[in-house]
């Protein structure tokens, strides 16, 4: 067989050609895989740096940022930088920080990040890395891979906690807080007050009770949520304290006592109490239990407030306006009642430098109201009745806290007290519904106060005080008067000596007693009865003395009276107690200027002594009225009767001089007895006019936080 050859070359099979491209194929797309995981590594790998940059420069800024001094020294800047250098070094090797920064930041700052550089008292660090990974695993590919991060941290502000005025509510026999309690329906002994003191050794942060009550807080809460956190809806008394005794039970086993007694009081108090409601926190036109958080932000709920001070303001918030019975006033006096009214509750300050906390405002009523008779010590004089309603107002004292020490090994701090003027008046009040009305409801009433207008008097009217019958002498004699006086006026702010972060035990170096006014409780009843005096002695001048002959006529008779056989007492004895009455007023005024008052009432009582000396007396008129009677005793008594009412009490300056006369008799033994009754009072009360008790409940100087 012969094969023929042909030297023609033959085309390749289709099968070879699809073979032969298979392979390209798969290699381009091995290829792009292997291109692909590259760059695919290359991209993790940055973000991976990434990720570690932004470690590295969080790291640094928190570090850096726990550098500054809370009391906002600019010296802390350079510490912050290098400390921030040395961390990024330790956690980023070879990777130099781009930008370190010092400043302020405050959530309420513009910008993205709310931070300004270059401020003065620095309380953040801003940090930046601009720069490529140390490592380049794919060289050959030419591409920007610089990575830029940044963070900044902050050093949380200083947050104080404390309390002024505390001694108005202090848990002790006798004092206002067992009365308030007495109205909510728990009655406490000896024994229970000392349980309760116990509570003081117990604290609680805010955060712990929101956590109680379920409401969320996290790391970055800003004032806005705050303000929506304050609104928590539906608090009342019981929900507060079982919201604390939930916090507590979470702090173990080490304060169980304080517990027990906590839900002692718990079960102790009234249903009305309990379900009161009552606002948590406040602010500086809103009150609340805890005030300072709306300035201050979450860094406040991390302060440790103690159990009793955070239980004594609740009860003062929930008792609102409501009038607590005084007891243990018992005096020489019949018919005294006092009752008290908190018009604004104490507060809790809780924030930085600048935090206000403000002692309870009270109100104070006090009623003299006897229908026997005051017998003076001079004149004798029956049958006089006497009708004094009092309201003394005590204005809040507010305490602003100072600069905060964290420096020393016990961290300092101060506080600066103002105290709030003090006001008397005597008279009727809006309530009351004439000039001598005696329903005690219209007089104990919450509406009826003692405060000054826009003028910083205390006006005469409706929304002050007016005229109201006080005596009625010999039951024909109505005077009525009115007084509105400041007893003590606001004080410039005094500045505690440094209060020191409470210890256990305590040493008392964390409290301290403001005198803004060198007033002692003594002296303050003093002069709040000697204000009452001249007040009523200068209205009497003022408005002069009217009474009627038949009226004249009867204080006559009882001033001469029917003794000495029927003859009465000379016109010599009357015109003598005339003069005793110039010399109780001399008196009066040595105990005006004692007390530091003469600026406000020394002219009264100089124009009431002036008016004592024009009495006008004829001694011969006893020889007269003896030569007319003859002897005869009813002819004697009606003859000195007679002058007496035609010239001693004739109308004009003898009149009104014998009225002050009478008014000076008989306010001599009550005002003395009702110093008493205020002495009594402001210590049921547990306060001194002027004096600020202020008690530091914890200080933490914070620690460093990312904020960006």
């Amino acid at each position: 067989m012969r094969f023929l050859l042909s030297s023609r070359p033959q085309a390749p099979s289709p099968t070879a050609r699809r073979q032969r491209g298979s392979i390209v194929v798969n290699a381009t797309i091995a290829l792009s895989l292997v291109v692909i995981a590259l760059v695919g590594t290359e991209l993790g790998y940055l973000f991976f740096m990434k990720r570690e940059f932004q470690k590295a420069v969080d790291l640094a800024a928190l570090s850096g940022a726990q550098k500054f001094t809370p009391y906002g020294s600019n010296d802390g800047c350079t510490d912050a930088k290098s400390t921030a250098v040395a961390s990024a070094a330790l956690n980023l090797p070879g990777v130099p920080l781009g930008t370190l920064e010092c400043g302020r930041w405050a959530p309420e700052l513009a910008g993205e990040d709310h931070f300004v550089a270059g401020t003065p008292q620095p309380n953040a660090l801003r940090v930046a890395i601009v720069a490529a990974p140390p490592v380049r695993l794919l060289p050959f590919f030419d591409a920007n891979r610089t990575i830029a991060v940044r963070a900044v941290a902050s050093r949380a502000a200083p947050v104080v906690a404390f309390t002024v005025g505390s001694r108005l509510l202090r848990l002790e026999g006798g004092t206002l807080l067992p009365n308030l309690l007495k109205t909510a329906g728990l009655d406490l002994g000896s024994a229970d007050l000392l349980s309760y003191r116990g509570l003081a050794n117990a604290s609680i942060k805010p955060s712990g009770l929101l956590d109680a009550l379920d409401v969320p807080v996290s790391s970055d809460l800003d004032v806005g949520t705050l303000s929506a956190v304050a609104s928590i809806a539906d608090l009342s008394v019981g929900g507060l304290l079982d919201a604390s005794i939930t916090a507590l039970q979470k702090q173990g086993p080490a304060i169980d006592a304080q517990l027990a007694v906590l839900q002692s009081l718990r079960a102790g108090l009234g249903a009305a109490m309990l379900e009161t409601r009552v606002p948590l926190f406040g602010n500086g036109t809103t009150p609340g239990i805890l005030v300072g958080l709306d300035s201050t932000g979450a860094d406040a709920l991390s302060a440790d407030v103690d159990l009793l001070s955070l239980v004594t303001t609740t009860l003062g918030v929930a008792n609102g306006r409501n009038l607590i019975a005084l007891d243990n006033l018992s005096v020489g006096i019949l018919g005294v009642q006092a009752k008290a009214s908190i018009i604004e509750p104490p507060s809790i300050g809780i924030g930085g430098t600048g935090t206000v906390a403000k002692t309870a405002q009270v109100r104070v009523y006090l009623r003299v109201n006897t229908s026997t008779s005051i017998v003076g010590s001079i004149l004798g004089i029956v049958g006089t009745q006497v009708d004094l309603p009092l309201v003394l107002e005590l204005a809040q004292s507010t305490g602003t806290l100072g600069p905060i020490d964290c420096r020393a090994p016990r961290k300092m701090t101060t506080v600066a007290v103002s105290s709030s003027q003090a006001n008397v008046c005597v008279g009727r009040f809006n309530q009351m519904t004439s000039v001598s009305d005696p329903n005690p409801l219209h007089f104990f009433h919450t509406a009826n106060r003692c405060t000054p207008g826009a003028g910083g008097t205390i006006p005469d009217s409706a929304d002050g005080v007016r005229r109201h019958q006080l005596l009625s002498v010999l039951g024909v004699m109505p005077l009525s008067v009115r007084v509105g006086l400041p007893v003590l006026e606001s004080q410039s702010a005094v500045v505690t000596p440094l209060l020191q972060e409470p210890v256990a035990p305590s040493d008392g170096a964390e409290r301290a007693t403001v005198t803004a006014a060198h007033l002692d409780v003594a002296r303050s009843a003093a002069n709040i009865s000697d204000a009452i005096a001249v007040g009523v002695l200068g209205d009497l001048l003022g408005q002069g003395a009217v009474a009627t002959p038949a009226a004249r006529k009867t204080l006559a008779e009882g001033l001469v009276g029917t003794g000495n056989g029927g003859r009465g007492r000379s016109i010599t004895d009357v015109g003598n107690e005339m003069r005793w009455s110039a010399q109780a007023v001399a008196e009066l005024q040595a105990s005006v200027a004692n007390g530091g008052l003469t600026g406000l009432l020394g002219g009264v009582l100089q124009g009431v002594g002036n008016t004592l000396g024009s009495v006008l007396l004829d001694p011969l008129a006893d020889v007269v009225c003896n030569l007319a009677g003859l002897g005869a005793a009813s002819a004697v008594h009606a003859c000195r009767v007679d002058y007496v009412q035609n010239n001693t009490l004739k109308a004009g300056s003898n009149l009104l001089s014998s009225t002050l006369t009478l008014v000076l008799a008989i306010l001599d033994p009550l005002l003395d007895l009702l110093s008493t009754a205020l002495v009594r009072l402001l210590g049921v009360l547990g306060l001194s006019l002027g004096e600020t008790d202020v008690n530091l409940l914890s200080i933490d100087c914070g620690t460093s936080k990312l904020v960006y």
